[in-house]
């Protein structure tokens, strides 16, 4: 064997790569692509949400928070209006709008476990030390729910220093 050069042993083969899957482009007629779960006749692995998901009621988490509409509207970074048009079903939820109150949804199941519903809201509008005197309320709606869920977990850690 050549030290410049490379040889194969002569018991190896080549290794083939396996094949990947075709991935049909079936198109509808204005020309959109089909997921390609649909397209080979399978159920996708995400359903599609409808415009009221089970078990997500925009009042109901309101309320249970014991906010105004202007307040959850601040909260979500949408206007009071679209808040009311949510709550009568005028207005679907969507995308981002859904992520924001399933993660606000959680939010409110964590709380239940410290707080009585009614005393959730009172509480978030509250300036707390632990939170560098600040309400949670300010800090979910600049987005930094991960300084409330960091509270929450030293509560439950029974460390509160």
């Amino acid at each position: 064997m050549n030290v410049g050069t490379l040889e194969r042993p002569p018991t190896s083969k080549k290794l083939k790569r396996p094949r990947k899957p075709p991935i049909l482009k079936i198109t509808r007629a204005s020309g959109k692509k089909l997921c390609p779960a649909l397209a080979q006749g399978t159920e996708p692995s995400v359903a599609l949400a409808p415009s009221q998901p089970a078990g997500l009621d925009v009042r109901r988490i309101r309320q249970a928070f014991g906010l105004t509409q202007v307040e959850f509207a601040r909260l979500t970074g949408y206007t009071p209006r679209t808040v009311q048009e949510w709550e009568s079903g005028k207005r679907a939820l969507t995308g981002s709008v859904l992520k924001s109150l399933t993660e606000l949804s959680t939010l409110l199941t964590a709380l239940q476990q410290f707080w009585q519903p009614g005393r959730i809201g009172p509480w978030l509008k509250t300036d707390n030390q632990m939170m560098a005197g600040r309400s949670p309320l300010n800090w979910i709606a600049e987005g930094r729910q991960d300084v409330v869920w960091r509270f929450l977990y030293a509560l439950e850690a029974g460390d509160m220093s």
